[in-house]
């Protein structure tokens, strides 16, 4: 049986390429907002509790939110 150093090649390359892939995959994808309560006060101050929803893989921690909102009205 002769020794082909590109069989010993092929499996090195195969071990490697596999210990590769060990380990967990981090996803990180944009957070999802919603409004889950707006409620407009006696003095015509309006409250928004909003709800993050994080679709990433890993936590996440959100310092700031920034809100913008327009007023339209149509007639009918």
């Amino acid at each position: 049986m002769r020794f082909r150093p590109q069989y010993v090649l092929i499996a090195f390359l195969a071990l490697t390429l596999a210990a590769c892939g060990s380990g967990m995959v981090k996803r990180v994808s944009e957070p999802a907002a919603g409004i889950q309560q707006l409620t407009v006060g006696n003095d015509g101050n309006w409250e928004v509790e909003l709800r993050l929803r994080n679709y990433s893989s890993m936590p996440m921690r959100f310092d700031d939110i920034a809100l913008a909102s327009a007023m339209s009205s149509t007639h009918l």
